[in-house]
């Protein structure tokens, strides 16, 4: 979809199409795309998994057809607050990095070739969806929030869009990825390597959660100390959003958090942090606090207290 394809590339803004089509020229010929840049070397190699995969493509286009996308309305109602109102447009596009990604308010674009090709692991594809889907409704509130999330122009800013992103995607990851191997879906998208990889990264996703927490305590107390060089503070938080080599630690830590929250407060104290997300840091003090390792230093919830709410 050309849409889809345009949507992709503004999203990565790391290359225009021109390059893209040449990458892609490359990898669909099995031709040496030499170049320096570390993303566009990940997009030719993981692109030419196409040429490896024709007859699956092949499958893939035809459960995507026929797939009926109104069967996951009903799985999201009470994982998001009554309310809730996105109309969700999907593309379609070819995509060496990623498997899925939302882009604007109310679109998503899936690498098609991270579709199944088996219909008995539709199943998989269908937590993804709404993984995705449920990112669109968080954004929903959070465009209706009295505060702009989004503009950062101090430390404090940056610390809580990144514990935005810990509840968002520790959530998303929470109620619709629980025990899902993803294998399947990553080694016809992305190859063996990071299908293992991230296969390992979810089954030891609680190893080294004790490390994670105090990390991030320790991240956070640096933003909220207002540190004047906003591109380190980028940097630092891109250890919690990215990982090429498994699943990114906002996932692993939001996991936690919200399994936390549910079982000691409730479904429905973990689903209204959705609205109101400055809470989700306090829900999940309230609900951890007799679990060892796992709660934040009272001094750091005050001084988040006083730097954010």
């Amino acid at each position: 979809d050309s849409d889809g394809m345009k949507l992709m590339i503004d999203f990565y803004e790391a290359f225009d199409f021109k390059t893209y089509k040449e990458v892609l020229f490359h990898a669909l010929n099995n031709l040496e795309y030499k170049t320096e840049d570390q993303f566009l070397k990940t997009q030719h190699h993981h692109l030419k998994s196409i040429i490896d995969h024709k007859e699956k493509l092949r499958s893939k286009l035809k459960l995507i057809r026929n797939y009926d996308y109104t069967l996951l309305k009903e799985k999201l109602q009470d994982k998001l607050p009554q309310g809730t109102d996105v109309d969700i447009e999907i593309f379609f596009v070819l995509d060496g990095m990623n498997g899925a990604s939302i882009v604007g308010l109310n679109q998503m674009m899936i690498n098609t070739m991270f579709w199944p090709s088996e219909k008995k692991n539709l199943e998989l594809i269908e937590g993804i969806l709404l993984h995705e889907y449920h990112h669109l409704g968080v954004q929903y509130w959070m465009e209706k929030h009295e505060k702009n999330f989004g503009v950062i122009t101090k430390g404090s800013d940056l610390a809580e869009n990144l514990m935005m992103a810990i509840m968002s995607e520790g959530a998303a990851t929470y109620f619709f990825n629980d025990g899902h191997d993803l294998y399947p879906l990553i080694l016809e998208s992305h190859g063996e390597e990071m299908a293992s990889a991230y296969r390992a990264s979810m089954e030891n996703r609680g190893e080294k959660i004790e490390k994670y927490f105090r990390d991030l305590e320790k991240d956070l107390i640096f933003m909220l100390k207002d540190a004047e060089d906003l591109d380190l503070l980028r940097t630092l938080k891109n250890k919690y959003t990215f990982n090429s080599a498994g699943e990114p630690l906002d996932k692993s830590i939001g996991y936690h958090m919200c399994s936390i929250i549910e079982d000691q407060l409730g479904l429905e104290k973990l689903v209204a942090c959705i609205k109101d997300p400055n809470q989700f840091i306090f829900n999940y003090q309230q609900a951890s606090n007799k679990i060892e390792g796992l709660s934040f230093h009272e001094d750091f919830i005050k001084m988040w207290e006083t730097y954010t709410v």
